[in-house]
C-alpha cells in the first residue's frame, strides 16, 4: 500500500508547525518578560528622578527662606524663636530630598547620583552664605538640578 505524498506533507507540515512554538515560545515569553522588566524600569527611573528633581527644588526653597527670616530676624537663633515653622520646613524638606537622592542612589550609579548629591550639597550650602554668596548658591542649585536632569534623561529616553 502506498502512502499518498500528500498526506507526508501534511504529516511533516503539522509537526514543523506543533514544534516551532514548543521551541520559539519559551524564547519568545522570556524576550516578552524582559522588555517588560526593562520598560518597568525606565518607567521607575523616570518617576523617581522626576520627584528628586521637586524634592531639591522644595529643598532650596525651604532653605531660601530660612536664609531671609534669619536675616530680618538678626540671626539663627533669633529665627528659630521667632518662627520655629522655618526650621521644621527646612528639616522636612531636607528629609525629603535625602530620601528621593537614596532612591536615585540605588537605580543609578555614577554622574548621576553625584549630580544629585552635588545639588543637595548647594542648597544645604545655602544656609551659612553671605548675601552675595546665598544668590551664587541659589542659582547653582537650579544649574546642578538641571545637569541631574539632562543626565538621568539619558537613561529614561526611548529609542
Amino acid at each position: 500500500m502506498a502512502i499518498d505524498p500528500s498526506v507526508i506533507a501534511a504529516a511533516v507540515g503539522a509537526g514543523i508547525g506543533a514544534a516551532i512554538p514548543a521551541v520559539y515560545g519559551p524564547w519568545k515569553t522570556r524576550h516578552d518578560a524582559r522588555v517588560q522588566r526593562n520598560e518597568d524600569l525606565r518607567r521607575r527611573r523616570m518617576e523617581v528622578y522626576m520627584a528628586f528633581c521637586g524634592a531639591a527644588l522644595d529643598y532650596r526653597r525651604a532653605v531660601l527662606n530660612q536664609w531671609y527670616v534669619r536675616a530680618r530676624l538678626g540671626g539663627k537663633d533669633a529665627a528659630a524663636q521667632a518662627e520655629p515653622a522655618v526650621g521644621e520646613d527646612v528639616r522636612a524638606t531636607r528629609a525629603a530630598a535625602w530620601s528621593r537622592y537614596y532612591e536615585v542612589f540605588m537605580l543609578s550609579s555614577g554622574p548621576v547620583s553625584a549630580a544629585a548629591d552635588a545639588a543637595l550639597q548647594s542648597a544645604a550650602a545655602i544656609s551659612g552664605a553671605t548675601p552675595a554668596r546665598r544668590k551664587e548658591l541659589s542659582d547653582q542649585v537650579h544649574r546642578e538640578i538641571k545637569s541631574f536632569a539632562e543626565l538621568a534623561a539619558t537613561s529614561v529616553r526611548t529609542r
